[in-house]
């Protein structure tokens, strides 16, 4: 009877240790999520900001810009961007990422700086806050679904 029942023990155990899904290392999830929140603020530099919002969009990704109705869609987001042309520079610092136990969906947030000529030809910088959603792609990519930024009264954060 001890024997029976060490063994049922032993069979459920291991079924429900088969039934659970695989542990997600979330911190390493989150550390690969914030490389490649840098990365995409290292390609707006590089490529302009247009090309790496579509580069990193997810296709069904939402925009919350300030001052404007939300935009859905990858390339209705990449539209808007490239009518308002691409002479500035858009560059952020993530500052955190956090990833879901479920490994599929975390977060990034910083702050960003945007560089530009006023149309009498000063420069001019504005700075200010943001916070993007992403989600795990089958192949492994992390795309963004929502990104929201607002400006920062202050100079500087």
């Amino acid at each position: 009877m001890k024997t029976s029942i060490c063994l049922l023990i032993l069979f459920l155990s291991a079924f429900v240790a088969g039934c659970s899904k695989s542990s997600i290392n979330t911190t390493a999830e989150s550390t690969a999520l914030l490389q490649t929140d840098v990365r995409f603020s290292k390609a707006s530099v590089e490529k302009g900001a247009a090309e790496a919002f579509y580069e990193f969009m997810d296709d069904s990704s939402v925009s919350l810009s300030p001052n404007s109705d939300p935009l859905t869609g990858k390339n209705n987001i990449h539209e808007r961007m490239m009518r308002g042309g691409n002479d500035y520079t858009l560059s952020w610092t993530p500052k955190k990422a956090d990833v879901a136990r479920s490994g599929d969906f975390g977060y990034t947030w910083g702050t960003y700086e945007l560089s530009f000529k006023a149309e009498d030809g000063t420069p001019q910088t504005r700075h200010g806050k943001y916070l993007n959603v992403w989600r795990k792609q089958n192949d492994g990519l992390w795309k963004l679904l929502v990104d929201i930024g607002n400006q920062s009264t202050v100079e500087k954060q």
